[in-house]
């Protein structure tokens, strides 16, 4: 916020005039010395030694209106107003000449403790005795100014200029001040202009004028004008202030804080300076720093709201979320309305995971607002993140409605219908992101993935190398997605070198390590995928990464650690997947009990799981259980009618059980849904079984 500054018309002190009542003529020239004497202490700043002299000469004399009048404005100087307005009153009950100027000084009392109505009653009683008091007309417009009667208050500083006000570079300033909160920025300057050529010294002006040209954004003048104010007021902590404010809105952060801290150091409970010192701290992520000065405005002012919510968003920058809701609550306790408070706790709650709440803020923010762009946005972000991406969709559909240039809500809508399968809608948002913003990394990268999806392998390797190419951050992200595709389309040492340019980058990505490993695998690179894997599970272990160093350790013929795996994995996930390999595991050292055991355990958790039934009646077969495994192999011909697997199984049974026939026909079964990949053996078995059966005779009479 700028501050602005009225010129404060100073009361009148006064001196040598005819006293009130009779007096003998050393006790009237007594009482004007002491008069004269106050007057001079009060002018040098002691206006306690003043009111002590102006004390004395009332004991002379306790009915001389002067006496009230000048010890009010030391009061009133002193900041104590309520004897300042006693003082003047009894100067007009003892009706002072003239009469206007006690009426001017009380109505300053009461307007500088803040009660305009009254001050402006006083200021009316004062131009009543004196029509041509251009100082009431001036100070009159500076209660309607208070007021919000800004044309009113032009009127007077108008008619004060008219009467040739004794500094009149004063209302000047002050009518700019009315010209500016009437939205008149141009006039303001005019008048600020005017006053500084009658008066080039005058720090408030250039102050003000700086202030006008910063509301028109002409930031480098508004410097100009502040230098130029602290120059003629090094002690002015308002201009250090408001050309801090210039700095930081031109970009120039450090430069902002150094004229804040100047301001605090002129005025150590200047709030404001504190705050805005807080805020450019915060702009160049020194949350700590922000944090303590927002500290020292909530110990100035307990009750500031802005201060509690910007303490918040520094304590949710610096991910001290439960510290950051408690300020958050206390910003909407004192301003119910606060939209922004809202919005923050939203934002809070939503990286806590606590999405229904985050959501029931960003509600609120809309009740108070509804074009509020931003929260439609992390409205949709949270409805996304809880998978009801329709809602996420509408949500993103209004934040465009509300501002169509932001890409980044297109991006995310593409999101959403790309979670729910709707590619080409997905698409569709991609493309209008990257059209608003060609440098929108994101947006190539996911538009990437929806190629992949619709099998543009070479759009899609096109956009994940866009993104690499404009720095999509995290730049490891792309590297991934690049790497898959390129692990899906069978290009292993392509795949493998982006996985490496990904951990290049960040050294800790557990995804590209365990990546990598499936790539060597493919390449039969063991000891290169075990290494791999080892440091994915050593930086982000799962029962994914377990599960495929399992697989790597079997393809080495390492059948124990790969048990060792496969239970881990299970301890972490007990899936039907991991207990299907540790019992092909088991299988493989020809322990065909917890083999089939395993599989067992597979087939409760996915009754419909074809190779575990298929495996179980391996197993069986070798355990000489043949009528169980006929039963299994049965099974996954009826889960799978063309798992050509089962069919070879079933052969083998009923050629150890001496059915030749019966096991000829499953081959033979085999063999067709095999097609070109289809086992040697298989075939040798056949024509050994074609071989030993006899051709049937032709029938004859």
């Amino acid at each position: 916020m700028r501050r602005l500054i009225l010129i404060v018309v100073g009361a009148l002190l006064f001196s040598a005039v005819v006293p009130a009542l009779a007096q003998n003529s050393d006790v009237r020239q007594r009482v004007n010395d002491l008069i004269d004497e106050g007057n001079a202490l009060a002018d040098a700043g002691d206006y306690e030694g003043a009111i002590a002299v102006y004390n004395q000469a009332l004991e002379l004399n306790p009915r001389d209106p002067r006496l009230y009048n000048n010890r009010g404005i030391a009061y009133a100087d002193m900041d104590n107003y309520e004897r300042a307005i006693t003082d003047y009153t009894q100067a007009i009950e003892l009706n002072h000449d003239p009469l206007a100027w006690p009426y001017n000084n009380r109505g300053l009392a009461y307007y500088d403790s803040g009660d305009y109505e009254r001050a402006l009653a006083d200021f009316n009683r004062a131009i009543e005795d004196d029509a041509a008091y251009a100082t009431a007309y001036n100070n009159r417009g500076r209660a309607y100014d208070a007021l919000g009667e800004y044309e009113r208050a032009i009127t007077d500083y108008t008619r004060a200029i008219e009467l040739d006000y004794s500094s009149l570079y004063q209302p000047y300033n002050n009518r700019g001040l009315a010209y500016y909160h009437m939205g008149d920025t141009k006039q303001a300057i005019a008048d600020y202009t005017t006053a500084l050529e009658i008066n080039p010294d005058y720090s408030l002006a250039y102050n003000n004028r700086g202030v006008a040209y910063a509301n028109l954004g002409e930031y480098p003048r508004a410097i100009l004008d502040y230098d130029r104010a602290v120059e003629l007021d090094p002690s002015y902590a308002v201009a250090f202030y408001n050309r801090g404010n210039a700095y930081r809105a031109q970009g120039d952060t450090k430069t902002a804080i150094a004229d804040y801290t100047s301001a605090i150091a002129l005025d150590a409970e200047y709030t404001s300076a504190f705050n805005n010192r807080g805020v450019a701290y915060a702009d160049i992520d020194e949350h700590e720093r922000a944090v303590l000065d927002y500290n020292r405005v909530l110990e100035l002012t307990p009750d500031d709201a802005l201060a509690y919510n910007n303490r918040g968003s520094s304590l949710r920058n610096l991910g001290r979320y439960e510290e950051a809701l408690p300020d958050f609550d206390a910003a909407i306790r004192l301003d119910p309305n606060y939209v922004l408070a809202y919005h923050n706790r939203g934002r809070t709650y939503y990286a806590l995971g606590q999405y229904e709440q985050a959501i029931t803020d960003y509600t609120r923010v809309l009740e108070l607002d509804p074009n509020y762009e931003f929260a439609y946005y992390n409205r949709g972000l949270a409805y996304s993140d809880m998978g009801d991406y329709n809602r996420a969709i509408t949500d993103y559909d209004q934040a465009i409605a509300i501002a169509p240039e932001n890409a980044s809500s297109f991006n995310n809508r593409g999101w959403a219908y790309y979670r729910l399968n709707d590619y080409e809608s997905a698409l569709a948002n991609y493309d209008q992101a990257i059209a608003i913003d060609p440098q929108y990394a994101r947006a190539y990268n996911n538009r990437g993935l929806v190629h992949e999806r619709l099998n543009n392998e070479e759009q899609a390797l096109a956009d994940y190398t866009q993104a690499i190419t404009l720095g999509y951050d995290p730049l490891t992200t792309p590297y991934n997605n690049r790497g898959i595709l390129h692990y899906n389309r069978g290009e292993y040492e392509e795949a493998i070198a982006d996985y490496s340019a990904a951990i290049a980058v960040n050294p800790q990505y557990a995804a590209a390590y365990a990546n990598r490993g499936l790539a060597n695998t493919k390449l039969d690179k063991y000891e290169e995928a075990i290494a791999d894997y080892n440091q994915a599970i050593a930086i982000e272990p799962s029962a994914l990464r377990l599960n495929n160093r399992g697989n790597a350790y079997y393809d080495m013929g390492e059948y124990e650690l790969a048990i060792a795996d496969y239970s881990a994995a299970i301890e972490l996930r007990p899936i039907a997947t991991y207990y299907n390999n540790l019992g092909i595991s088991y299988a493989a050292l020809d322990d065909y009990e917890q083999a089939a055991a395993n599989y067992t355990q597979a087939i409760l958790l996915d009754p419909n799981y074809v190779h575990a039934y298929n495996n179980r009646g391996i197993a069986y077969r070798n355990l000489r259980r043949y009528e169980d495994a006929v039963t299994d192999y049965r099974i996954a011909i009826q889960i799978d009618p063309e798992y050509p697997n089962a069919y070879w199984g079933l052969g083998n049974v009923y050629y150890d059980t001496n059915r030749p026939d019966d096991a000829l026909e499953n081959y033979r079964r085999y063999l067709e849904l095999a097609g070109s990949g289809a086992s040697q053996f298989v075939q040798d078995r056949v024509t050994e079984l074609e071989a030993r059966t006899p051709t049937p005779a032709p029938g004859g009479a």
